[in-house]
């Protein structure tokens, strides 16, 4: 395996963006080393996977608290966690543009400097937890060209309600939403369930879609609003509820199903 932690020069932040990479690199079959034996990736393009931090996370979290470098272990998928601060992946009227940064620049920036890296829809996936489900989900709703799957898990899918809900809680703890949108009435794009309506004529054209939550996450009554818009406009998905709430020992217990789910894995 390969661990790599990049600081990345990004022209739409302006400055060097933290993004972690995992890479299962080919094993080799005799335990005496051999240079020709030796291959420093998979000989076949690698699928890639863009997993996505929550809220007051970062790119590590991913690799240090939950198990999926082991769950790629001899498969062929490369993960890329890039770090978004708490933007909720937005181009923040008074902050970062990390919608532009993850949604346009990190994936030419990958390819660029990891040739194996596939370049086809079919091969592209993208994941989350919390506010990461949230970016995943907008991913695959606002470029649906690029991704074959996206999954959420426990992800804040009704970001008006969320947003309307903890007013005053968050800015306690540090984040005002004020510094990635305006307000609520005023996030246009940045509401999937907006977004769900306009592209309902194009569904035919977008990625698989998986979300999963707990029954006891406060995050729950979002997910059953996104999941009925979902139907409403037609929007195929594959939903899961299991007993559980915002914590890692739920993400850790379910992130394999949604990566088996998109097919990232075997």
């Amino acid at each position: 395996m390969l661990f790599v932690t990049y600081k990345i020069y990004s022209t739409a932040l302006g400055r060097e963006a933290d993004t972690q990479v995992i890479i299962p690199t080919a094993e080799p079959k005799k335990r005496v080393f051999e240079a020709s034996e030796y291959q420093r990736y998979p000989k076949e393009p690698m699928k890639v996977l863009y997993l996505l931090h929550g809220g007051f996370g970062c790119s590590e979290d991913w690799l240090t608290m939950s198990p999926v470098a082991s769950m790629i272990r001899g498969s062929n998928l490369m993960i890329v966690m890039p770090f978004a601060e708490n933007s909720y992946y937005q181009d923040m009227p008074y902050g970062s543009a990390y919608w532009t940064f993850v949604s346009e620049e990190l994936p030419v920036l990958i390819r660029q400097m990891f040739p194996h890296a596939s370049t086809r829809r079919e091969d592209t996936f993208a994941a989350g937890l919390s506010m990461g489900g949230y970016g995943a989900f907008r991913l695959g709703l606002a470029k649906p060209e690029n991704f074959a799957a996206v999954a959420s898990l426990s992800g804040v899918l009704d970001l008006k309600a969320r947003i309307a809900a903890s007013k005053g809680e968050l800015k306690s703890r540090g984040l005002q939403f004020t510094d990635n949108f305006f307000n609520e009435d005023e996030i246009g794009d940045a509401d999937l369930l907006l977004m769900m309506e306009k592209v309902k004529d194009r569904r035919e054209e977008l990625p698989r879609f998986f979300f999963t939550v707990g029954t006891e996450d406060f995050v729950y009554g979002f997910n059953q609003t996104a999941k009925k818009k979902m139907e409403a406009c037609g929007i195929a998905f594959h939903y899961e509820e299991h007993k559980g709430a915002h914590e890692w020992d739920f993400w850790n217990k379910y992130i394999e199903n949604a990566l088996r789910w998109m097919k990232a894995i075997d």
